[in-house]
């Protein structure tokens, strides 16, 4: 007889933290709380997705290969999360701590600011209201899809990348909206 014992051992966390001007006066990130930020989560979630997608093409993998989701976390009395990828695969396979190396994950924050010009494109605006199957959707992610939207996911990746929030991509649709 044996006993074996399998677990994802990889994990790589994101968190964005300093953010002026964003989110919760004073403590510079995102908050989760429906009250302070109703759109907080659906913003994670977004952008976790976003970056799974762009971590995945990095490493020429399926997106199965990697699963993606958030962490709560305490800032006083602000909630926020870190966004963690971790391996999928049976006991690890060192793709999440590949990812989490100096040397890379500024590759996949270029690669995922690269994505930008084609989610603000006309013809993917003109296509798709929230998320669709081009930008942000999958099968893997059925779960998630009524949190997704690819605006969110940009406003995020531009907040990552130290870029400040354009409104702008709000404010356009405002009379559409109303």
């Amino acid at each position: 007889g044996a006993i074996g014992s399998k677990s994802i051992t990889d994990l790589l966390t994101v968190e964005l933290m300093g953010l002026i001007g964003v989110g919760h006066p004073g403590a510079g990130v995102i908050p989760m709380s429906k009250l302070s930020l109703p759109a907080g989560k659906a913003a994670m979630t977004s952008f976790a997705h976003a970056l799974r997608k762009e971590a995945c093409y990095h490493l020429d993998m399926e997106l199965q290969e990697i699963e993606v989701g958030i962490l709560p976390i305490s800032h006083g009395d602000v909630w926020s999360g870190r966004v963690y990828l971790a391996d999928s695969l049976d006991n690890g396979a060192g793709h999440a701590s590949f990812l989490g190396q100096i040397d890379q994950f500024p590759s996949v924050l270029e690669r995922l600011k690269s994505t930008i010009p084609s989610m603000t494109s006309l013809e993917h605006m003109k296509n798709c209201d929230r998320a669709c199957p081009d930008c942000l959707m999958s099968y893997d992610n059925r779960q998630d899809h009524p949190l997704l939207d690819w605006r969110l996911a940009v406003d995020m990746i531009e907040l990552a990348t130290g870029k400040g929030l354009d409104a702008s991509r709000w404010m356009s649709r405002a009379n559409q909206l109303v």
